[in-house]
């Protein structure tokens, strides 16, 4: 397959799924608020709309969604088309594989931001002011940043495993389990954007861990059972590389995690249960 042909066939689902997911919602939503019982557009529609406390959060989530998901879509479309095979080495994403990644990443984030429960303080916090924006600037290159490093950290694992002879399907094993394990990961870390992973809580999302443990679990069905492993051109990984996936994306993924907790400390951030709301 050509590289620009992966790369399109790679980013070609992220923008329909924001297409349906998001943007028509969005749009209809706001149509929906505008309009009277005549179909005639009004400003008092619009004032319910823009003082439902629901709303902002809404906006919010799908512009954390927008700066999670695209640049692990983007990041890994480019390097894996364009700059792998430069380095002589085969393609790390086949069709097949795009279809995985694709049912895993999307489903997790549309439906675990939106299953959390609003902050207990949401109805106590002063109005939001007109001027500042749904989503701060350090949250939003956060997010992208985090999608980037994760996406290098499992390109420099693949090209490390076959720099060192490794076979192809046990290095595409590895990177992918490294890539879903990071993915679960950032899940975690999104929603306490404010906080450090250790203060935050758990509690109160029953999407959470149905979600984790079925992305988390596709990943060793798929490498053991022999039909998938044809299929997806895997091979079974051994303790030591489970492991190694294992670490890469915790390593490329919790290096936030001090720089969160650096900030709460200097802002004196109180518990305020998920931040994403």
């Amino acid at each position: 397959m050509r590289p620009g042909r992966l790369a399109a066939l790679l980013l070609a689902p992220t923008a329909l799924f924001l297409a349906v997911f998001f943007a028509y919602p969005l749009v209809e939503a706001v149509a929906l608020a505008f309009r009277s019982g005549q179909g005639h557009l009004t400003l008092e529609h619009f004032r319910r709309l823009a003082d439902d406390v629901y709303f902002p959060r809404a906006v919010r989530n799908t512009l954390v969604l927008l700066a999670w998901v695209i640049p692990i879509q983007l990041v890994l479309a480019l390097l894996a088309a364009l700059v792998v095979p430069l380095l002589g080495q085969p393609l790390l994403l086949l069709p097949v594989h795009l279809v995985w990644l694709e049912l895993i990443v999307h489903p997790t984030a549309s439906l675990v931001f939106e299953a959390d429960p609003a902050s207990p303080e949401l109805m106590r916090r002063p109005p939001r002011r007109p001027v500042r924006g749904m989503l701060a600037a350090v949250d939003f290159a956060r997010a992208v940043s985090e999608g980037v490093v994760l996406s290098i950290g499992v390109l420099i694992l693949y090209l490390g495993a076959l720099g060192r002879a490794t076979p192809l399907p046990e290095a595409r094993s590895l990177a992918l389990a490294a890539m879903i394990f990071g993915q679960s990961m950032l899940v975690l870390l999104e929603r306490s954007p404010d906080r450090p992973l250790w203060q935050a809580s758990l509690r109160g999302n029953r999407v959470l861990p149905l979600i984790l443990a079925a992305s988390v679990g596709s990943v060793p069905l798929a490498v053991l059972l022999p039909a998938p492993a044809r299929l997806l051109k895997l091979a079974p990984l051994d303790a030591l590389q489970w492991a190694t996936g294992a670490a890469v994306a915790l390593a490329f993924t919790l290096w936030v995690e001090p720089l969160k907790a650096w900030r709460a400390a200097r802002t004196g951030l109180t518990d305020r249960g998920t931040a994403i709301h």
